[in-house]
């Protein structure tokens, strides 16, 4: 049955059915006549009666029921009367401050998770860019090493490159007691090619020779 309670909240919370029950009316036709309504009550309605039928030991269900300038929640509850009788309890609880916590935690961890993906995003492309930086320095060093010990058209080792070779060769020969080879090669009347050809064919004669000459010797001989 109504009780004066649950009118009075049935009033505070805008139930336009309420005015039209009394104390004592049958609940559980109020609860009807809402959902008839319209009203999302339907789901209170089967959870009443499951209870009331014994078919379930008890029922619970969150629900809005928003005022004009409030958003507010309940939780309504339906327990069987002890004893063995076929009535039933049915409570609704203002959950309003504890959905509106959650909420706020909701929007919080959503904030924080959107801060964390877009600091992870940036970490990401700046540990991309680092990166790329490294080996494109790396290149760069590789580069200016080869340039510095090497000649730029045939790509043999250079004059610097050569005697620090001879050197450390001197001293590994000496140092076990053995012998080197080093051969002295000349190109016979390359100056004629020069001045009669041009440079650009000397060049290339220049790196033709110097192609030759390294697929011929070992990989650990210097031309």
């Amino acid at each position: 049955a109504v009780n004066d309670a649950w009118r009075r909240f049935a009033l505070d919370n805008g139930d336009p059915s309420a005015s039209a029950v009394g104390v004592g009316a049958d609940y559980l036709g109020a609860c009807r006549q809402a959902a008839a309504e319209g009203d999302e009550v339907a789901g209170q309605v089967q959870g009443i009666l499951a209870v009331k039928s014994g078919q379930q030991p008890c029922f619970s269900l969150e629900y809005p029921c928003h005022s004009p300038d409030q958003a507010r929640w309940f939780l309504m509850s339906v327990t069987r009367l002890s004893g063995g009788s076929d009535g039933i309890v049915v409570s609704h609880e203002n959950i309003t401050a504890r959905r509106l916590a959650e909420e706020a935690l909701r929007k919080s961890h959503e904030l924080l998770e959107q801060r964390v993906s877009e600091r992870t995003a940036e970490l990401q492309q700046a540990n991309a860019a680092l990166r790329e930086e490294i080996v494109q320095r790396l290149e760069a060093e590789s580069k200016l090493h080869r340039l510095a010990h090497h000649d730029p058209l045939t790509g043999l080792p250079n004059r610097l490159l050569f005697f620090s070779q001879l050197k450390m060769a001197i001293e590994r020969a000496q140092r076990h007691g053995r012998r080197f080879a080093l051969l002295f090669l000349d190109l016979d009347r390359f100056k004629i090619i020069n001045d009669t050809l041009g440079h650009a064919v000397g060049d290339k004669l220049l790196q033709l020779a110097a192609s030759r000459l390294t697929t011929t010797v070992r990989r650990e001989d210097m031309v």
